[in-house]
Order: structure tokens, then C-alpha cells, then sequence
């Protein structure tokens, strides 16, 4: 004999899991947050180096373009993490099903 499931079960099932939906998509947000925050200070440490050890300044021009190539993509990483995070959570208000 099979027990017949509480509806009542099903909305808090449902609730549960749009909460961990919601939890997973801050979760990834701070995730690009934190990955963007590495490449801006990886590129301000490449910016700096020549000027912590003189004999590195062979190639102050590349460190100033890796420096800066790396705060651009890690400041592009924070826009395109943030957007997506957008999107998600307008996804997940309206209820749209990724296997859609």
C-alpha cells in the first residue's frame, strides 16, 4: 500500500528550492565578485612591482600592460558576473526553467 504524499509537503518542497536557487545565484555573484577582485589586484601589484624592486624596471611598459590588462579584464569579469546575476534572478521571479 503507497502513502499518499501531503500537498501541503509540495509547496514547502517548492519554496526550499527556489530559496536554494536564489542562495545558489548570490553565491555565484560572489563568486565572480571575488574572482574580479584578484585580477584588479594582481594588475595593481604588476603596476607597482618595478617601483618595489629597481631591478625589474627593465620593463616598465609590460608590467604597466599586463597591470592594466588585468585590471580590465578583472573590472569586465565584475560587469559580465554582475549582469548574469541580473538575469538569474529575473529568471527565477518569473519562474523560468532552465531546460527550457
Amino acid at each position: 500500500m503507497t502513502k499518499v504524499p501531503d500537498p501541503s509537503t509540495a509547496v514547502i518542497r517548492t519554496d526550499l528550492a527556489a530559496s536554494r536557487t536564489i542562495l545558489a545565484n548570490e553565491r555565484t555573484l560572489l563568486a565572480y565578485v571575488r574572482t574580479s577582485l584578484a585580477m584588479i589586484l594582481t594588475g595593481a601589484s604588476a603596476l607597482h612591482l618595478p617601483g618595489l624592486h629597481p631591478n625589474l624596471a627593465f620593463g616598465v611598459a609590460y608590467y604597466d600592460v599586463i597591470g592594466g590588462a588585468f585590471i580590465g579584464l578583472g573590472v569586465l569579469i565584475l560587469l559580465v558576473g554582475y549582469r548574469r546575476f541580473l538575469k538569474m534572478k529575473k529568471d527565477i521571479s518569473t519562474g523560468y526553467s532552465v531546460g527550457n
